[in-house]
């Protein structure tokens, strides 16, 4: 019973996401092509994603090697806008022409055995002609309120952190029942 309990607690760890919250300002400019760089290993299947400001995460391009270590395109959302390659060992994106609506967030992640890995991201924003904005991470597009949202010291991800301990939760709840259920009907003599 122990053992089981023990290989659940192991298997929760070891499935929860590895996130690091840091986001780092980019400075881009308008119609200029710009390059990100993935710090994670490349032997592992790098994916570029982006997340827009309310949290919603789209998938720009998945990065393998092939058996050759040549760079394998497993999957480009928009080839015409977005391509990646290999420099220094490290995956790099490139988006072709920036525009206003790529001023968001990057981050690549790779699936590292059995945890998923998440690099510092990436914030990009344009530099008014007058002046610098002070804050860089704030909300950047002129067409949408600005966020009046009290500023999370733990980073954006507060509220994913918070839905993976729950399912966490959930998962060693019901390896705790399996293990009830397991142990109540051992007890019972067959007739």
């Amino acid at each position: 019973m122990l053992q089981s309990a023990l290989f659940g607690f192991i298997g929760i760890m070891v499935l929860s996401p590895k996130l690091s919250s840091a986001v780092k300002a980019l400075e881009v400019r308008l119609g200029k092509a710009v390059t990100l760089q993935c710090d994670l290993s490349y032997h592992y299947e790098i994916n570029w994603l982006r997340m827009s400001s309310d949290m919603t995460p789209e998938l720009l391009i998945a990065l393998g090697l092939k058996n050759n270590g040549e760079l394998s395109v497993n999957w480009n959302s928009n080839s015409s806008r977005f391509q990646g390659f290999i420099k220094n060992r490290l995956f790099h994106l490139r988006i072709l022409r920036v525009s206003g609506a790529d001023l968001l967030t990057y981050f690549c992640a790779a699936m590292n055995e059995k945890q998923l890995e998440f690099n510092e991201g990436k914030r990009l924003y344009v530099a008014s002609d007058a002046q610098q904005p002070q804050n860089p991470d704030q909300n950047l597009t002129r067409c949408q309120e600005p966020d009046t949202r009290p500023e999370d010291p733990r980073g954006h991800f507060h509220t994913h952190m918070m839905i993976s301990g729950v399912l966490n939760c959930g998962v060693l709840l019901m390896v705790f029942t399996i293990i009830a259920v397991h142990l109540m009907t051992s007890e019972r003599k067959p007739c």
